[in-house]
């Protein structure tokens, strides 16, 4: 009977491959071949038409002899396979040898040029071999031909497909985006790789044709076990003697585990998900009943071959879930098939053995990888290696390949029943690609029409590697990829049960994707189809994802129908898109999705979702109606039976009052209230956040019960249609079978309002998030809240409730840090007075939220985990740690599962951008702002990457972001809790390339740098830039970590290394955020010696700001250096100019100006005339302060010569600014006026607002010291009115000091102080002691003048003392000079010489302060007058007053 359905089979596959052929070739073997193969359809004759062809074109000659070497063993292969196949065809003109040796003739015939005929030999020698030996071997005993005429067929599909790459040459790689050599085009082609590895299984079934095959078994066995032996592994036994003699049942089996890994001390947690992995594997090994097919031993020599497996794996978690992970793969396909054989059948019988010798072989390779790969695996992270080393190893995925089609073919011949219905289908699927053909003018059955794609996956590489860009309009197609998927995730799943079912002879898998290909290559070429085709293929995925959720396993028959035609639809669906693509119809094309024939054929697919949850439910209850029925008969026979299992997605009572519900108080009350008012309430919020533990928690709330005696709990977990939803609740309420009919809502209802009642409705987002089901749910909620006797509850995760009643509204958010360690404390049984700074860590690390607390409170063990063991482990593990699920796939007791069911959410799929822009936010550690420029910036610059608003608000809807007002309110920002942050950069599955950051880097530095008005620093970026700060040193310091990574110096390495970080520092100086972190982290990553003095010039710059003088210098040394080596002379003299700076403030003017002058000769050396003024004018400044004002002027002067021949405006202007100081103190203040006010005009011509008020500044001082308040005044307020605008702190607080010294001229005291005061306030808090101590001397002179010598003497006292800090002498000989007064003042008099006297000396020393002199010199000269006058007055007695 087997051997009959195999040699039918064949001969169908042989037919099949005759007609492939036709596709590619064009020639029809039954009728018709091209003249020039008339006569040599034999083995002789294609050799002869070879050699003929020597002399059709001279390059041929040389390239004959190795095509011959190349097809002969091919050849004569092939003629030992048709005399096995027993070549006699009555029915056909031709027989099976000269159709095969025609098909050779083709391929070569279409050789045009020698790169061809390379190809073609190169695809020759890859041809599996049978061998000679073998082909002796099977001449000695009867065989089956099925088996010979397979591989027949196969190498016709293998020639003809050969033969349509070769008609098209090299080119059709290029235009496939593959470049090759010419001897690779043809074999590297991914459709004849896959045919070659058909071929090869095809050709490794041929030893088993042997109608004795069971008798050479033990030859075979001893073959296999030889070359599947374990090699260089010396750590573990021989496997075939591992587990023990004689181990074959899965007890034994996993008993033999337990001892071993007692024996090593596994961990528990790895051990229990690998036990259970094992044990589901060796159920099914044993299921095959290998030992009733042979009487060897195989089953005991497959589990010692997987217990080596665990023995190498060891106790290494990344080892031991590699293993879970290829038994799980071989699991899945021995699930997946179903094998059950007929042992009474010797064909059959070899498919049980062919399995069992494949299991040992990919057991054998696994075991290989571990081993070879074991550093590796300790080395990186579980994402990065277990399936990648997996996915990478052909040799393992050429042999799981291989046990599937093992399986498939078992299958296939040992259920024939199918073949009836598999014909219906077949009729269906005809009639689809015929209405396809109608439809768009492509044969879509022809491989030619889907070349380039041959699967869905090879489709969705394509995606993945931005093939699709659709004119650029969007230059990125993971948003098409994100819709695509669903997608193909359904056919992936629809197509194995049903591949067979039609009569075409390409795959429907292929044909389904081939249609998708030209879809997708239409729209690509038309711009304005990239919006179109997103909505038509989000629409579809949302179907399919509905017809989808069912097949979590194997497809019941019953469903088979409704699966065929929905792939019928979608082909047609396809068609009708690609023809309005192709023939141009742009109005139609905007609105596709709305078409009358597209909706129409969408329609059909939603009828089809419903047929497919009416055949789920009816099959559940048959299932149950069965488990009935053998209850009842075991019953009646006495028999003990277990009885049938309930769903297990139903729990019919109301879940425990929770142990621990803490921090919710305001919220049960809202709550309770809404319940007893019967007010429908929805409670809101992100995963694990505690929604359904408040819920119950009020249920049972003593008032709640007694006002309601019944309360229903309805989880919605595993719900996803509205009709499974009634039936769902139907099981809650009890309803009666018989009242389940077509009235089943009015039955639900009727129930719910019998008798007062709350219905608690759990995890109601599984329902409502499929798009589909949410108007019919949504009238469902509000039949329910329309009931008199119910209060309605809904819990659902996200920020949105659904329409339908009118809803109150309660919004979770994370417990605060208190109640967060009293929840954890009560969890884990610690005392509440008891103070353990790691609870209140581990409940900080999570943000407070509940599932996360309790989840890490139930570890703590007295004797096995204390909690500063678990906050180690937190920090090691991160998210991974909140887990108590031992591997179960369960959310309330596994964070990450919590999180994955928010991320797989339907909703999200609307938005396909949303996974990427969650990523990016799980990069900022400050989120994204909600509102503002700098979001409306984002959003336009990230466009290429995500709908970045769109996507926060799809992020939002589902709570896995969330608002929160940051500084006081003053900031609204989108942020994230920061276990779902942990998981979301530790998750493989959320992948950020390392553009969209750099690209965030770019409009970040861009706002910091704006320029607005003229401004350094407009509002915009005052206002923006502070709450952004954390994520730009978070971005920068990333992008220099792995700077590293790259072979050159890119853009991003070298702007984050020194041009931005140089920028950066300059802005944190005004923003109050300076820091050499980052630049600590640069000097760790660059090589390049002139880089490196960069940045070390840098860190001098920021040590500078931050009044670290020593540090400073050290840097600029270092830097200097590093510039020295490289031969940096511009980079030199740079250092050199801020090492002299520092020198200036040191008052060690010499050093300061030969440094500068050593600078000055570097940049003529360089002729660097930029850098020649910028030393001119620097030397200017350092003459100034020499008082040496003829070099000074000559300096400014050459410096202002050297401005203006280059154009540099800018520096003329500050130039002008310091020629005015010279002319200021020469007292030539008519030339000094006329300066400021040149350089005044200038800046603001530059829109430079700060040099503007600067120069008024400059002004008013000069105005005070010539005599001038009214103009002194006005330059004053000017210069205060553009440092407000630009938010100038220190600019503004030196306006307020001329300020209060124009009132102090005009002695209105009053006005004078106040303005001082602010100015002294201002100057502190940037830090400017040298402005705090001259407003400490101008208020001394206030409250002299006021009369208020002891406040007078206080202040001026601490601006001596300041002064004298920093080295500023003429305004400590001024501050002297009044305290000498105010001691004089006071009488006394030592302290006023004192002061005076120190302050004569400074005065004296400081050339240009004749002035102050000639001022100190009359006080003291007041103040021996006043001395002597005080004693001529003690010395006088008291005269008696007269009478």
């Amino acid at each position: 009977m087997a051997e009959s359905l195999l040699n039918d089979r064949a001969c169908k596959r042989w037919d099949g491959a005759l007609r492939r052929f036709q596709d590619h070739t064009g020639v029809n073997f039954h009728i018709d071949s091209p003249e020039t193969l008339r006569d040599v359809a034999s083995r002789g004759g294609v050799v002869s038409m070879i050699e003929g062809r020597k002399t059709d074109k001279a390059s041929y000659a040389k390239h004959t002899d190795h095509l011959l070497r190349a097809l002969e063993p091919v050849l004569e292969e092939t003629e030992w396979l048709l005399s096995m196949a027993n070549d006699k065809i009555n029915s056909r003109e031709r027989t099976r040898g000269q159709m095969m040796f025609l098909a050779f003739e083709s391929l070569i015939l279409a050789a045009d040029d020698d790169i061809s005929y390379t190809a073609i030999a190169a695809l020759f020698k890859k041809i599996p071999r049978i061998g000679a030996t073998s082909c002796e071997d099977m001449n000695s005993a009867p065989a089956v031909p099925g088996p010979f005429i397979n591989v027949l067929a196969s190498l016709i599909i293998l020639v003809g497909v050969a033969y349509t790459i070769t008609r098209e040459g090299p080119g059709w790689m290029q235009r496939h985006g593959v470049s090759l050599s010419g001897s690779d085009y043809i074999v590297e082609n991914d459709s004849i790789k896959s045919l070659l590895s058909n071929l090869q299984w095809e050709v490794n079934a041929i030893p088993w044709a042997r109608n004795d095959w069971l008798a050479r078994l033990p030859t075979v066995w001893e073959r296999v076990l030889t070359w599947s032996t374990i090699r260089d592994v010396s750590d573990v036994s021989e496997q075939s003697s591992s587990t023990g003699p004689g181990v074959k049942r899965t007890n034994e089996f996993i008993a033999t585990l337990a001892r071993y890994w007692d024996t090593v001390k596994a961990p528990r947690k790895e051990t229990i998900r690998l036990k259970s992995i094992l044990r589901s594997l060796s159920e099914r090994i044993s299921s095959l009943k290998l030992d009733e097919h042979s009487s060897i031993d195989m089953v005991s020599v497959i589990l010692g071959a997987l217990f080596t497996l665990v023995k190498v794996a060891k106790d290494d978690h990344a080892s031991n879930e590699l293993v879970r992970e290829i038994c799980g793969h071989i699991k899945e396909r021995l699930d997946h098939s179903q094998l059950v054989i007929d042992t009474a059948d010797p064909t059959l019988g070899q498919y049980p053995i062919r399995v069992g010798i494949q299991l040992l072989a990919i057991t054998a390779r696994a075991t290989n990888i571990i081993h070879n790969h074991r550093v590796r695996l300790r080395a990186t992270s579980l994402a990065q290696s277990s399936s990648s080393l997996i996915a990478r190893d052909n040799v393992l995925q050429e042999k799981l390949a291989e046990l599937s089609w093992i399986l498939d073919e078992a299958v296939a011949i040992a259920t024939p029943q199918a073949t009836g219905a598999n014909a219906r289908f077949g009729d269906i699927w005809k009639e689809a690609m015929d209405s396809y053909m109608d439809t768009t003018g492509i044969d879509v059955s022809s491989l030619e029409a889907v070349q380039g794609v041959d699967s869905l996956t090879m489709l969705s590489n394509a995606l993945e590697d931005g093939r699709y860009t659709f004119q650029r309009e969007h230059k990125k197609s993971s948003e098409i990829r994100t819709v695509v998927r669903p997608v193909a995730q359904f056919l992936d799943k629809v197509i194995d049960p049903v591949a067979d079912a039609a009569s075409s002879h390409i795959p429907h898998a292929k044909v389904v994707a081939g249609a998708l290909k030209i879809l997708l290559d239409a729209a690509d070429k038309i711009g304005e189809a990239y919006e179109p085709t997103l909505e038509l293929l989000s629409k579809l995925s949302g179907v399919t994802d509905r017809l989808r959720v069912y097949l979590t396993k194997r497809m019941p028959k019953e469903m088979e129908p409704i699966f065929v035609k929905a792939l019928s639809h979608l082909l047609e669906i396809f068609g009708l898109v690609t023809r309005i693509m192709k023939n141009g119809y742009i109005d139609r094309l905007r609105g596709m999705s709305d078409d009358r024939e597209v909706q129409t054929a969408l329609r059909k697919l939603d009828r089809l979702a419903e047929d497919e949850a009416s055949m789920a439910i009816a099959l559940v209850l048959t299932n149950q109606e069965s488990g009935k029925a053998d209850k009842e008969d075991g019953q009646a026979s006495g028999a003990s039976l277990t009885p049938a299992r309930e769903p297990e997605t139903i729990r019919r009572v109301l879940p425990p009052r929770p142990r621990v519900c803490v921090g919710r108080d305001e919220h049960k009350d809202v709550l309770k209230q809404s319940i007893l008012a019967h007010e429908p309430v929805v409670v809101l919020g992100t995963g694990g956040i505690g929604k359904t533990t408040l819920a119950v928690e009020v249920l049972h709330d003593y008032d709640v019960v007694v006002a309601y005696p019944s309360r229903h709990f309805a989880p919605c977990d595993a719900v996803t249609t509205p009709v499974l939803f009634l039936f769902m609740l139907a099981d809650v309420l009890d309803i009666p079978k018989e009242e389940r009919g077509q009235n089943i809502l009015k039955s639900v209802l009727r129930s719910l309002d019998s008798d007062p009642a709350v219905l608690l409705v759990d995890n109601f987002e599984t329902l409502w998030d499929i798009a589909g089901n949410r108007t019919i749910v949504e009238e469902y909620l509000a039949h329910f809240a329309d009931l008199h006797n119910l209060a309605l509850v809904v819990t659902m995760r996200g920020a949105e409730p659904p329409m339908g009643p009118t809803w109150r509204e309660c919004r979770l958010r994370p417990i605060s840090h208190d109640d967060g360690i009293a929840a954890f404390k009560l969890v884990a049984g610690i005392p509440s007075t008891e103070d353990d700074e790691c609870v209140s860590k581990l409940v900080e690390a999570v943000e407070g939220l509940p599932l996360a607390i309790t989840l890490l409170a139930k570890q703590v063990q007295p004797d096995v985990l204390t909690t500063a063991a678990l906050w180690s482990r937190w920090k090691k593990q991160s998210v991974s740690a909140i887990s108590v699920a031992d591997g179960a796939v369960d959310k309330s007791r596994d964070l990450a599962v919590s999180i994955e069911l928010s991320l797989n959410s339907p909703r999200l799929r609307t938005t396909p951008s949303a996974r990427t822009a969650l990523a990016l936010v799980a990069k900022l550690p400050e989120g994204l702002p909600s509102e503002g420029s700098l979001l409306d910036e984002l959003d336009d610059v990230l466009t290429p990457f995500m709908k970045l608003s769109d996507s926060l608000l799809a992020l939002t809807r589902t709570s896995l972001i969330y608002i929160s007002d940051s500084g006081g309110g003053k900031y609204r920002r989108y942020r994230m809790l920061s276990p779902i942050r942990d998981y979301c950069n530790s998750s493989a599955a959320l992948p950020l390339s390392a553009k969209p950051l750099e690209i965030l880097s770019t409009a970040y530095f861009a706002a910091i740098n704006r320029r607005k008005d003229g401004t350094r620093y407009d509002y915009i970026s005052v206002a923006t830039v502070p709450p952004e700060l954390p994520n730009v040193f978070h971005i920068l310091a990333t992008a220099i970590r792995h700077a590293k990574q790259s072979p050159e110096p890119t853009p991003t390495r070298r702007t984050i290394e020194v041009l931005t970080v140089n920028e950066i520092v300059v802005h944190d100086y005004y923003l109050g955020a300076s820091s050499v972190d980052l630049l600590q982290l640069c000097i760790g990553h660059v090589d390049d010696g002139e880089l490196l003095g960069d940045c070390y010039h840098t860190m001098g710059n920021v040590y500078l700001h931050l009044n670290k003088y020593d540090d400073a210098e050290t840097a600029l040394y270092q830097a200097l250096e590093h510039h020295k080596a490289s031969g940096s002379q511009q980079g030199e003299a740079n250092d050199l100019k801020d090492l002299a700076w520092i020198y200036q403030y040191r008052n060690d003017l010499n050093h300061a100006r030969d440094t500068l002058e050593e600078a000055l000769s570097l940049h003529r050396a360089i002729e660097d005339r930029l850098g020649e003024a910028d030393a001119f004018q620097s030397l200017g400044d350092l003459f100034f302060r020499q008082d040496d004002l003829d070099n000074a002027e000559a300096s400014l002067n050459n410096a202002l010569s050297l401005y203006g021949a280059i154009d540099n405006r800018l520096g003329e202007a500050n130039t002008l600014k310091s020629l005015g100081d010279v002319y200021c103190q020469r007292n030539d203040y008519d030339k000094a006026e006329h300066t400021y006010k040149k350089a005044a005009l200038l800046h603001r011509s530059l829109q430079d607002r700060l040099g503007e008020a600067t120069d008024h500044s400059k002004l008013a001082s000069m105005y005070i010291v010539r005599g001038d308040p009214d103009e002194a005044e006005e330059s004053s307020r000017t210069a205060l009115d553009l440092y407000c605008t630009i938010h100038d702190w220190l600019g503004k607080a030196n306006s307020l000091q001329d300020l209060g010294r124009v009132y102090l001229y005009w002695g209105n005291l009053p006005n004078a102080e106040e303005s001082v005061k602010n100015a002294l306030a201002l100057h502190q808090a940037v830090q400017d002691r040298v402005g705090e101590a001259t407003d400490l001397t101008v208020l001394g002179e206030v409250y002299v003048k006021s009369d208020r010598d002891a406040e007078a003497e206080k202040v001026l006292c601490d601006a001596v003392k300041l002064s004298r800090g920093i080295h500023d002498l003429l305004n400590e000989g001024r501050a002297l000079l009044i305290l000498g007064q105010v001691h004089t003042k006071m009488e006394c008099f030592d302290e006023a010489e004192a002061a005076l006297t120190r302050a004569l000396e400074l005065h004296r020393g400081i050339e240009g302060a004749d002035v102050n002199v000639q001022i100190n010199e009359g006080l003291l000269e007041e103040l021996r007058k006043a001395r002597e006058q005080s004693a001529q007055e003690a010395s006088t007695p008291n005269e008696p007053p007269s009478p």
